[in-house]
């Protein structure tokens, strides 16, 4: 029995958009880029932009280009991630809080443990996904499914966001009887951030992994239809076979399929036949909720009594023999486990720092810092970390900053304007970081999106007021992602000087940075 989609007008709910704001801050719009600061700024200003977001008709909305970066996976390989206009975020959040749940009852019931990946299930406080560790139970159910078996096929879609057929997207939409204006409004959107190419969805938006399962329900009703014994997390298809020549089999089976049904290949490098105990072994190791030595275990153990794996943990909060336990932690030796290898495990390292990040332990700050090179492809995990940990850390947060301006300097760094968005965008949350007259020395030779950070910083810098007095004739020559920011930094501007500029722009301000020169005016 499917759920039927009650919204068939062409503009949002009211409740819709309620609920896509509280997500924006609640888990934020994805987990490679720092948070804007307009999306705070849309919460304050909500009871005028709401009523302005209702208004849109979504099937003819004329959506804004996406920021596109490369983004590290580790140290050799490299996806492409997207971020959308601040209210465009609003609007494809709420397109999908209202076609989700028609999406959902349709993929593999929960309840088969075949389909791991984000199921969808939104609560109140903005949470979109299914709570839990699906992850872990994913490979709990690989050690399950597969102590039977002889052998297991491990089986990788390539480079599957990028080359999701808009087509496929279409038709399912249509199955799942999503109305015309939201069909319309995401197939609108899947062609902007594509440039008009018929494949792809952006990475980075939580709201695009609702896309790409929805993708999936062919092949994993093919799967179910045909008896295989099979789990998969998105890309990730693993089947436990009888025998090396089922494998094989089985392999140019789903080749087949989802060349034929989507033209999608699978990764040579990553398909490969194991024998049941070899890829026993890889899951005992893929396990996040299996601890490396006794002080992880205890850690862990601590923030899963007291939180959800997105929620932070108040000081407060914890009784104090966990409190003094997680003080003396040696969260450093953890953190070297991950790192010295000579694969770094990234996986593992990026779900430890969201679990620091919960209670903004700064045991391993320092460490981090002194090997931020090979950190990189963690950097958002890091920011984060670092972040959570500005309360507890006592150590100099001005060292601390000069060894980020340096990392600026790599070679590596200042050939990825990812790395630079990430790194920059500390010094605008991390006040005791200072620096700001080197960053400003530095504004010219740094990209589009990098320059933004700069003026973020700006905006948080008393010191920084002759430097925006400066800068702001170039206001008619930037992006709009850096116009939003130095209308945030003018802040900074005294108050006659401030509103004078903010009146002379008027005219020529989006809506959103009418906002957000509403906002700054009147400070």
């Amino acid at each position: 029995m499917y759920y039927r989609v009650v919204t068939t007008g062409n503009q949002l709910q009211a409740a819709s958009l309620d609920w896509a704001l509280r997500h924006l801050n609640f888990e934020g719009e994805g987990d490679l880029f720092p948070k804007p600061f307009e999306t705070d700024l849309l919460g304050k200003s909500w009871s005028t932009v709401r009523p302005m977001l209702e208004k849109i008709d979504i099937s003819s909305h004329t959506w804004s280009a996406t920021r596109n970066v490369l983004v590290p996976k580790d140290e050799v390989s490299f996806r492409r991630a997207s971020q959308l206009d601040p209210l465009d975020a609003v609007l494809f959040t709420g397109i999908i809080y209202e076609a989700g749940r028609v999406i959902e009852s349709r993929r593999r019931p929960l309840s088969e443990n075949r389909v791991f990946s984000y199921r969808f299930d939104p609560q109140n406080n903005g949470s979109m996904f299914a709570l839990g560790n699906p992850w872990g139970g994913f490979w709990r159910s690989a050690l399950k499914y597969s102590s039977t078996a002889s052998h297991v096929v491990v089986l990788d879609i390539s480079d599957f966001y990028n080359q999701i057929y808009h087509h496929t997207i279409e038709n399912q939409l249509n199955e799942s009887q999503v109305s015309r204006a939201h069909v319309s409004a995401i197939l609108n959107l899947l062609s902007t951030a594509s440039s008009g190419v018929s494949r792809g969805i952006p990475i980075g938006p939580h709201s695009s992994h609702v896309l790409a399962e929805l993708s999936l329900i062919p092949l994993d009703d093919y799967l179910s239809l045909k008896g295989y014994n099979y789990w998969r997390f998105v890309d990730d298809i693993h089947i436990a076979c009888t025998s090396h020549q089922q494998a094989q089999i089985s392999i140019y089976d789903v080749a087949k399929f989802l060349d034929t049904s989507q033209k999608l290949l699978l990764n040579k490098q990553k398909t490969e036949i194991l024998t049941s105990r070899e890829y026993r072994a890889r899951a005992k190791l893929m396990l996040v909720d299996n601890p490396i030595n006794n002080e992880e275990k205890r850690i862990l153990e601590i923030l899963q009594r007291r939180a959800g794996p997105y929620t932070r943990v108040a000081l407060s909060d914890l009784a104090p023999e966990d409190l003094k336990f997680l003080q003396g932690a040696n969260i450093e030796g953890i953190l070297k486990s991950y790192l010295e290898p000579g694969e770094p495990n990234y996986v593992r390292l990026r779900w430890f720092l969201r679990r620091l990040a919960q209670v903004g332990l700064p045991g391993g700050l320092e460490y981090i810092i002194a090997n931020l090179q090979k950190c990189l492809p963690a950097i958002g995990e890091v920011a984060a970390y670092l972040n959570s940990a500005k309360e507890l850390y006592r150590g100099a947060w001005a060292d601390i900053g000069e060894a980020l301006i340096s990392s600026l300097k790599q070679p590596i760094v200042a050939t990825n304007e990812y790395l630079q968005i990430v790194l920059l965008s500390m010094f605008s949350r991390i006040t005791p970081l200072n620096h700001f007259h080197l960053l400003a020395q530095s504004f010219d030779i740094y990209g589009d999106a990098a320059r933004r950070e700069v003026l973020l910083a700006a905006a948080i810098t008393p010191a920084s007021t002759p430097w925006v007095q400066s800068i702001k004739t170039n206001f008619g020559l930037m992006d709009p992602w850096q116009r939003r920011a130095l209308i945030f930094a003018a802040q900074r501007l005294p108050k006659d000087e401030r509103r004078f500029w903010l009146k002379n722009l008027k005219t020529s301000l989006s809506p959103l940075e009418a906002v957000i020169s509403g906002f700054v005016k009147d400070l």
